[in-house]
């Protein structure tokens, strides 16, 4: 999926993810260098997608993390070259959140001219990451009311299932993440707690698809061994 506003594109990228038809890329295209791939692959499909958009772009190396970092022209590339789960900019540069069924999440502030994308995972819901990085735009001259954000694809509660060791950490701090599985057991909705983080934006817009469950998008519960989809968002 792929939109345009003023000022402002950004889309999510879907993916073929059979096994007998990509083989060692695991999916094609794999934007994702941790994933046991061929890294001449995965470099020659960010490369692919630096010319589709017509920008460089900026790739984290993310670690499930709640650093937020403000990024330019200078970090783009094709390796991941800022260790952070987020990253803003106000420069002509595309930023890149990697995505196997955590939350990929794009702010974009058109008045103020800020962009950022998020890597939203149990741990980075948990420690407040997307509204952190919201936080962080408002420090940048943005108002909330002027931001819109763009949830992307991830892992549906129905299809989250954890254990109960899991599930008692992350609702202890986030309860709003508390969930049950399609099987009645105990899961997280990590959707719904990036979703609190988002109540004073002005828009939010929602792509509710399930990466588990979704042949076209890559899921590590599905199968550990996977590419890396995203989401990216251009300054233009």
């Amino acid at each position: 999926m792929t939109s345009s506003s003023s000022r402002v594109r950004y889309g999510f990228s879907r993916a073929v993810t059979n096994p007998a038809q990509v083989g060692q890329a695991l999916s094609w295209p794999n934007y994702g260098l941790n994933t046991g791939a061929p890294r001449s692959v995965v470099l020659a499909d960010r490369q692919a997608l630096c010319e589709s958009i017509g920008a460089p772009v900026v790739w984290m190396n993310q670690i499930h993390s709640d650093i937020v970092s403000v990024v330019g022209s200078e970090d783009a590339g094709l390796d991941n070259s800022v260790t952070a789960d987020a990253v803003i900019t106000k420069d002509r540069v595309a930023l890149a959140v990697q995505v196997a069924d955590c939350v990929p999440v794009l702010l974009f502030d058109r008045a103020a001219g800020v962009v950022a994308a998020v890597h939203a995972g149990r741990a980075g819901a948990k420690a407040f990451i997307v509204a952190k990085t919201v936080s962080q735009m408002t420090s940048m001259g943005c108002s909330p009311r002027n931001i819109t954000a763009a949830v992307g694809p991830c892992i549906c509660a129905a299809c989250y299932e954890v254990g109960e060791d899991v599930f008692a950490q992350a609702v202890s701090v986030r309860p709003e993440m508390a969930a049950k599985s399609r099987w009645g057991t105990r899961s997280l909705d990590v959707r719904a707690c990036v979703l609190r983080d988002l109540e004073h934006v002005g828009e939010v817009e929602i792509d509710d698809t399930c990466t588990l469950e979704s042949h076209d998008l890559n899921s590590y519960r599905r199968s550990p061994r996977c590419g890396r989809q995203i989401g990216w968002v251009l300054l233009d």
